[in-house]
């Protein structure tokens, strides 16, 4: 008997569930696991484009202040430097997953774009037609052309301010199409303290479920969040974060804090339904986060060539 859906879904809809039988059908187990380096795993990139205006983007979680600045990227035809807007969205995040995951199988720093990027975005159940791609390599621009200030309050005196490094260098090559003149990302190379300390804090993640997500960027940060997150929570207490720490980390488009509140839950309900050892309880005063398994045990990573 022919298998047919229950009503009439979206494409997205039909993906994700789709996504979600593969993954019940094969008890869990994991064919190819994607990777984040685990600071990665927080809030810091907007949701929607803040326009080309816009070149600062700070993200407040708890004592931890998290400042992104659009940068420059050198232009050969005009010999300039050329401001390159905030990277933003579900592409965005799937490009650093794309950008790790890649430097993890290979264990090299440097990633041929060209060579890989297709692949990948196939793999994500994604268009690979030249719209999809062109929208991806964007915002790999974006993200190299970026910087990464991290701030931590110590007490109220003190503070701490960091610096992430993620891209050391990106190989760019003009388009043909003189109407275009588009800069297409070629090579990239991560910068060796960020390649070093992704072998050591990689957080694995299940390739199936950010191609399900890929069209959600909060339910992408909700997912990669709690994955970093649940198994480091003590099994005998229980962590709650407040409603206001949740709002200041996944927020800050919403016009009042009910409107978040339901848009949040309705992601995570999303995100529970790939997530299902995840143990979370909601409480008047926001989330209890349980101790729980990862999604992808630590011994299934795949340190493996392409």
């Amino acid at each position: 008997m022919e298998n047919r859906l229950p009503f009439d879904m979206t494409p997205v809809q039909a993906k994700r569930f789709n996504g979600l039988v593969s993954i019940l059908q094969k008890g869990g187990e994991i064919e190819d696991a994607a990777f984040l380096h685990s600071v990665l795993c927080q809030t810091f990139l907007p949701y929607k484009d803040p326009g080309k205006d816009v070149r600062e983007y700070l993200k407040v979680q708890g004592h931890a202040h998290l400042l992104l600045k659009a940068g420059e990227l050198f232009n050969p035809r005009t010999k300039t430097f050329e401001p390159v807007p905030l990277p933003f969205g579900p592409k965005a995040r799937l490009v650093l997953a794309y950008i790790n995951t890649i430097a993890i199988r290979t264990q090299n720093p440097v990633i041929p774009v060209e060579d890989s990027l297709t692949a990948f975005v196939k793999k994500l159940g994604l268009d690979t037609g030249g719209k999809t791609i062109t929208a991806v390599k964007d915002q790999i621009n974006r993200l190299a052309a970026s910087t990464i200030r991290i701030g931590y309050s110590t007490s109220e005196d003190t503070a701490l301010t960091g610096k992430l490094d993620i891209i050391d260098s990106l190989e760019l090559w003009l388009s043909k199409d003189d109407k275009q003149k588009v800069m297409w990302p070629g090579t990239i190379k991560l910068s060796d303290k960020f390649h070093h300390s992704l072998m050591e804090h990689a957080i694995p993640l299940d390739e199936r479920v950010l191609a399900s997500l890929a069209n959600n960027a909060m339910a992408l940060d909700i997912y990669v969040w709690l994955a970093q997150r649940l198994h480091r929570i003590s099994a005998t207490k229980p962590q709650v974060i407040t409603w206001k720490a949740l709002e200041d980390q996944f927020g800050g488009t919403y016009s009042n804090s009910r409107k978040f509140r339901q848009n949040f839950r309705e992601r995570l309900q999303l995100v529970l339904k790939f997530y299902q050892d995840a143990k979370i309880e909601e409480t008047d005063r926001g989330l209890k986060l349980k101790n729980s398994p990862p999604p992808v045990q630590p011994e299934k990573k795949l340190f493996l060539p392409g």
